[in-house]
C-alpha cells in the first residue's frame, strides 16, 4: 500500500514537472509576439487618444 502511494506521487510529480516545462516552453515562444502586439496596441490606442476623429 506504502509502496503504490509512493509510485503514484512520483508519477504526479513528473506529470507536473513535465506539463510545467511545456507549458513555460509555449509562453515563452507566445511571450515574443504577446509583447509585439501589446507595444502595438499600447501605440494604437495612445494614438487614438491624441489624435480622436
Amino acid at each position: 500500500m506504502g509502496l503504490l502511494f509512493i509510485l503514484s506521487g512520483l508519477l504526479i510529480v513528473l506529470l507536473y514537472t513535465a506539463l510545467t516545462a511545456t507549458i513555460l516552453r509555449i509562453m515563452e515562444e507566445d511571450e515574443r509576439d504577446f509583447r509585439r502586439k501589446y507595444i502595438n496596441t499600447r501605440k494604437s490606442v495612445v494614438y487614438q487618444k491624441l489624435c480622436p476623429k
